[in-house]
């Protein structure tokens, strides 16, 4: 009786043992549902996210064959699930993408878990011809299994490239229009201006005090013309010179222009204030012209003050330093700001301020081909401050 106690007491025990065991796999296999469905709702979720991409994209396994692709890929490239699926990426476009930097890039994304941005690959295509593309890719793990994949973004920059080929061709044929004319309008201009002298040294006594003066209003006519065309010549001219960028001493240049400026005009009476140890990275002719242009301007334009103050220096501007010339001057209305960059754009009237509306411009060019960018801020008769960046010298 007591064995047969025992053995009820042992059969409870492992019965109860037994329930806790279908427990704990009941609540096992819950949870592996629960994530199963958690990841088919992700992995739903990701592929629906996917399908609304514009561009083409594709998703590789670690032996780089493609296990899925969005419906914009099959538009683009005009080829059919079962050509894709399970292929390797090198096969696709009748193995136009069996590129060695490619596949170097990609297996170094597969490794060192990396990405790359904006690699362009140009190739005819068998269903779509000649295309220029640029993609994208990053490594991804999946929920379940942790089985890395990489996500490549294909982007089709064809006609952005053709335009952009377009706008430069238009850009250098306007360029040398403009050079072209400017230049030979440049010997016709000298020979009025050379003949008007001739016609009043060698008639003056025949002349009267009217017909001296019309002579005299031609050849200043003549001359403001040659210095517009001059100014033209230097402007098509800062696209064609080549750019030997070093480091430059920014107080050391400021300095010989302002001296420059007091030799060349011994009325002018203005306050030069100079930051020392200023330094910069550019091309030492090139911004020796757009640093001549702002501080001339600054004398021009504050040439009206009882006591004139143009400042060079540096400060701090969203995050990065930038130069700025300051003066006390006539300043400007912001309202009209946007016309302060434009070819023959000016804010004040030729009669007050001498100038061709070309040395801004001129400015704007050069600070741009070296990376750099420019802008004012001004106030009516309270002067204006132009600022700009450059590369910071090492």
């Amino acid at each position: 009786m007591k064995d047969d106690n025992k053995t009820k007491k042992q059969l409870v025990h492992e019965l109860t043992e037994l329930r806790s065991q279908n427990a704990e796999l009941e609540k096992s296999i819950t949870g592996s549902i629960s994530a199963e469905l958690m990841a088919e709702e992700s992995s739903r979720y990701a592929e629906s996210i996917v399908e609304t991409v514009r561009d083409p994209l594709l998703v590789l396994d670690e032996d780089l064959k493609i296990i899925s692709a969005n419906r914009n890929f099959y538009r683009t490239f005009k080829v059919t699930h079962s050509e894709t699926i399970r292929s390797f990426i090198y096969d696709l476009g009748n193995k136009q993408w069996d590129i060695p930097k490619l596949r170097e890039l990609l297996e170094e994304v597969l490794l060192q878990k990396t990405s790359f941005d904006d690699y362009e690959v140009e190739h005819d295509f068998a269903t779509i011809g000649r295309r220029i593309m640029l993609l994208n890719a990053r490594q991804i793990e999946r929920m379940l299994g942790k089985e890395r994949v990489i996500l490549l973004a294909i982007e089709d920059i064809t006609e952005r490239k053709e335009i952009e080929t377009g706008l430069k061709k238009a850009h250098e044929e306007l360029e040398s229009f403009a050079y072209s004319v400017s230049h030979d309008l440049r010997a016709p201009l000298r020979g009025i201006d050379g003949w008007s002298l001739a016609l009043l040294e060698d008639y003056k006594d025949k002349l009267d005090k009217q017909g001296r003066e019309y002579i005299d209003l031609v050849r200043s006519e003549a001359q403001i013309m040659g210095r517009l065309i001059d100014d033209l010549l230097m402007f098509s001219r800062q696209n064609r010179a080549e750019m030997n960028q070093l480091p430059l001493d920014m107080t050391a240049m400021a300095q010989t222009i302002i001296s420059r400026l007091q030799q060349q005009n011994l009325t002018l009476q203005a306050d030069f204030i100079v930051q020392p140890g200023l330094r910069a990275l550019g091309d030492n002719n090139l911004i020796e012209i757009a640093l001549k242009n702002l501080l001339e301007n600054a004398a021009k334009f504050s040439s009206k003050s009882s006591r004139a103050v143009i400042e060079f220096g540096q400060v701090e501007e969203e995050g990065r330093k930038a130069f700025f010339v300051r003066d006390n001057g006539v300043g400007f209305d912001m309202a009209y700001s946007n016309k302060l960059f434009g070819v023959f754009r000016r804010l004040h009237k030729a009669s007050e301020f001498p100038g061709t509306g070309i040395g801004l411009a001129s400015v704007q060019r050069i600070i741009n081909r070296h990376g750099g960018r420019i802008w004012a801020e001004a106030k009516v008769n309270e002067g204006a401050t132009f600022y700009f960046t450059l590369n910071e010298a090492t």
